[in-house]
């Protein structure tokens, strides 16, 4: 089992800034939001991430990742 910063240290920060493009919107309910973008960059990746809204403040619960090439 990884421990918060251990995760974290894993996945961020990330190496360069990353570009996005934003390909849909999906609103799951009025606290939830799926986002399905595209990276663009050295390594473009297809991308989808779920954010829920909690106490005011939107946090990334869920994200995915596939390679584009």
């Amino acid at each position: 089992r990884w421990s918060r910063d251990e995760l974290l240290a894993e996945v961020a920060p990330l190496p360069q800034p990353v570009e996005l493009e934003v390909l849909a919107t999906h609103e799951i309910s009025p606290d939830a939001l799926l986002l399905v973008w595209r990276s663009v960059g050295a390594e473009p990746a297809l991308r989808s991430s779920l954010w829920v809204r909690v106490g005011g403040h939107w946090r990334q619960r869920f994200h995915q990742g596939t390679r584009e090439r």
